[in-house]
């Protein structure tokens, strides 16, 4: 079968930055909400959290090596 699906790819012109942001920030709103209905609230964080954000908690914040390595405070 030669199936061949169409794909998009959404960028920015040259000619219009301030346009293309306007959207883009409309897009994300709304990528954001749509997440939040059809996913699990864990699911829809990837959506709502900016990846720099991401990675702090990846390298840091849930990182399992560094949880065991340094002491909690608490003790």
């Amino acid at each position: 079968m030669n199936d061949v699906r169409a794909s998009y790819v959404l960028r920015a012109t040259d000619s219009d930055d301030a346009q293309w942001s306007s959207h883009f920030e409309v897009m994300q709103k709304q990528l954001r909400d749509a997440a939040v209905k059809a996913l699990t609230s864990h699911d829809a964080e990837k959506y709502r959290i900016s990846v720099t954000e991401a990675e702090i908690r990846s390298g840091i914040i849930d990182n399992e090596a560094r949880i065991k390595q340094v002491p909690t405070s608490a003790h």
